[in-house]
């Protein structure tokens, strides 16, 4: 065997190894942003039906039923009320939740990372910060 093969022999087998070291990598990261997109949906999906939830609770407990908690979500998000829907935007997508009353007023715009109150006033349910 010459000793300039050697060397060669290296060299090809060092080469795959970074090829597959670089596959390997790639599939990795792909894998991860994956990943988290599908916890931010998820997320999204929860808060959506956390929120949805305590509305429809004030609504069947009737009226003068005050519900609140803290609301805890990706600082991304933005909460939606109109109607019987009720939408968590995120990056240019949005997970929703129905409603069973259409009767809803939201009385603050940022509803994230926020102590929420649920009021059922008259048969129409009030949401917003709870400082306000």
């Amino acid at each position: 065997m010459l000793k300039g093969q050697s060397s060669v022999e290296y060299i090809i087998i060092m080469s795959g190894l970074l090829i597959i070291l670089l596959a390997v990598t790639i599939v990795r990261v792909g894998m991860e942003q994956q990943a988290n997109r599908l916890r931010l949906q998820l997320d999204a999906e929860r808060v959506a039906n956390k929120l949805a939830g305590a509305m429809d609770a004030a609504h069947s407990a009737g009226n003068g039923t005050v519900f609140a908690f803290y609301n805890k979500a990706d600082p991304s998000f933005s909460i939606n009320i109109t109607g019987r829907f009720l939408r968590v935007i995120y990056n240019q997508s949005y997970a929703s939740a129905s409603l069973v009353t259409n009767a809803t007023v939201q009385a603050d715009s940022n509803l994230v990372n926020q102590y929420i109150y649920v009021n059922n006033s008259n048969g129409v349910i009030y949401v917003g910060n709870y400082t306000s």
